[in-house]
């Protein structure tokens, strides 16, 4: 009799875990994901001590609907933090691929969370623009350099150039009209100035 009284309490408990397995599944379906966490059940303690079948039945399903109101109460806080996050996240939803878990927080706590979430996401990408303005700004300024180093380059080649075609057109003038004595002040002065450059 003992025996058969442990089977039927045993077949007693495993339908009511199974009412509250159905029911979690049920509440997640309607939240739209595995969000309910996992809820401790008391059977053995609350059907301690109970002699007929009926105590049984009564403290099983006490215990069941202890738990199905935890459900209840958590399923609540994870739909408001549900709506929380559809209004404050939105746009920035890629943050938030890893929500699940937090879905269980406090509503004050949860808001919070998405709250410095996203403005820590705002405030890197606020850095990483800064650091880019100053390193597009570095580049201008790099180029800015290159181009008058490029300017100073050809005006001293094109310097160079005008004084070499200069002193080539006097060597050239000497070496054409040096025989005539009506150039001989004009030959003199370009010896003065090719004795000075040396």
């Amino acid at each position: 009799v003992k025996s058969e009284k442990e089977n039927r309490k045993q077949e007693i408990i495993a339908k009511a875990k199974k009412v509250i397995v159905d029911y979690k599944a049920h509440c997640n379906s309607v939240l739209g994901g595995d969000y309910l966490p996992v809820f401790s059940d008391d059977f053995t303690n609350a059907m301690k001590n109970k002699r007929t079948i009926e105590a049984l039945l009564n403290s099983a399903d006490s215990e069941v609907a202890r738990i199905k109101i935890e459900i209840n109460g958590m399923a609540a806080t994870i739909q408001a933090n549900i709506e929380t996050l559809a209004i404050q996240a939105k746009e920035f939803e890629f943050l938030f691929v890893d929500i699940g878990p937090f879905f269980q927080k406090q509503p004050d706590d949860f808001l919070a969370f998405v709250q410095s979430r996203i403005a820590n996401y705002l405030s890197s990408q606020a850095s990483k623009k800064e650091l880019l303005k100053d390193e597009q700004t570095s580049k201008k300024e790099l180029l800015k350099i290159d181009a008058e180093s490029t300017t100073k380059d050809h005006a001293t080649v094109d310097e160079a150039n005008i004084i070499n075609n200069g002193c080539n057109s006097l060597r050239q003038f000497k070496e054409t009209y040096g025989a005539y004595k009506e150039f001989e002040k004009i030959i003199n002065a370009i010896d003065i100035y090719f004795k000075e450059k040396s």
